[in-house]
């Protein structure tokens, strides 16, 4: 009967330390993501800035201006 409850509580074990990797991973891998994803945002608002300076001044490349102008437009839809 020990034996038999001995056998029981280590496949319990087993059973939750493996449930308890994959949970570290899935964790880990969603903290890679959200970290990927706070870079993206954070590059992002450095170009709104960027675009809100060049279209402040007076000087700067057709080019730019138009960038900055679908840029600041696609942000406008979002919100």
């Amino acid at each position: 009967m020990k034996k038999k409850i001995f056998l029981f509580l280590i496949i319990v074990l087993l059973v939750e330390s493996v449930a308890f990797y994959f949970y570290v991973k899935y964790t880990r891998k969603k903290l890679r993501e959200a970290e990927t994803n706070l870079k993206k945002i954070e590059l992002l608002n450095n170009e709104i800035e960027k675009c809100h300076e060049l279209l402040s001044k007076k000087t700067g490349s057709f080019a730019e201006y138009e960038y900055c102008k679908r840029l600041l437009q696609t942000f406008e839809e979002v919100k």
